[in-house]
């Protein structure tokens, strides 16, 4: 069914659907890291992040906004880390029903499928290549302008319960030498060690997205620009490629930028795998050092 996701966003579809981060067998794996995610990235649809149960109950509801939007009208991945966020108890406050409703509001389709009064002919077929890609650079105007939207929406929600709502989750990184970027739920283990470090006297921050499509490149720049290293930690590996995903995407921000941060990237928690703060500890430390290495690295694996 993988087309499907091409399809929903190529017909612009404002689906919202919540995704359970998880490992991909084989060997068989349903714990949590973020390769069916990763798998999705270029699919045309919008993709938040969430680090908490509060997190992911918030994007999902600001993701039905942002999806049908007039501007927009594009499917939403309103994703969370598989039994590290799914399956774990903890606090999260809800909104009043009413509240929500009205802010959502009701979704009217420009062209609804079972309107029999104005009929719409849907998933026409593309018969010249031009015609195709006048499509697709439809399709890819509208989600790089989606930022824009997705800051508006975010924001307004903001003011009604009361949570702030940034596209990248900023800690600490005034005055950070080192830094480290990740996405969902590692970066708790990665704020932890960076709260002791910083009780050491250590200046280090941690950058966190939690909008991941359209990819927030300036705001994260912005962040890091200062940071003499960074660190990013993928919960994926782009098998073949250079760098895995998140610190291509990095990457590619950098240099576009013309930044020189030097940039390690890591591959952590595949499969369920533990996220350790001896592992953070060890990624502090390695950009400190000032380690330089044209590879990833797997934390915590064993050969």
């Amino acid at each position: 069914m993988w087309e499907e996701l091409f399809i929903a966003a190529g017909m612009r579809t404002p689906i919202v659907m919540a995704n359970a981060n998880r490992a991909l067998s084989a060997p068989i794996n349903i714990h949590g890291d973020h390769s069916d995610v990763m798998g999705a990235r270029d699919a045309g649809w919008i993709i938040f992040f969430a680090e908490t149960a509060q997190e992911a109950y918030d994007n999902t509801i600001i993701s039905f906004k942002v999806g049908e939007d007039p501007r927009v009208l594009l499917p939403v991945l309103t994703t969370l880390d598989g039994f590290v966020t799914t399956h774990t108890v903890e606090r999260c406050e809800l909104t009043d029903d009413a509240l929500v409703k009205a802010y959502v509001g009701e979704y009217n389709a420009l062209y609804p499928l079972l309107d029999t009064d104005n009929p719409v002919s849907q998933g026409m077929f593309a018969s010249l290549g031009d015609t195709y890609m006048k499509c697709k650079k439809a399709q890819h105007n509208a989600i790089n302008a989606a930022g824009a939207v997705i800051d508006e929406h975010g924001s307004a929600w903001a003011e009604i319960c009361g949570r702030p709502f940034a596209q990248v989750d900023c800690w600490e990184v005034e005055d950070a030498d080192y830094l480290v970027v990740a996405l969902g739920s590692v970066a708790g283990n990665a704020r932890f060690v960076a709260r002791q470090l910083r009780e050491q006297g250590k200046k280090v921050g941690i950058v966190r997205p939690r909008v991941f499509r359209p990819f927030p490149a300036q705001q994260i720049i912005e962040a890091c620009k200062n940071a003499k290293g960074v660190a990013v930690l993928d919960r994926s590996d782009a098998l073949g490629g250079q760098y895995p995903s998140f610190a291509t995407e990095i990457m590619t921000a950098f240099y576009d930028a013309g930044l020189s941060v030097p940039v390690l990237s890591y591959v952590c928690g595949l499969g369920g795998a533990d996220i350790t703060a001896t592992q953070m500890k060890q990624v502090f430390s390695e950009l400190e050092e000032g380690i330089e290495r044209k590879v990833t690295t797997y934390l915590g694996f064993k050969g």
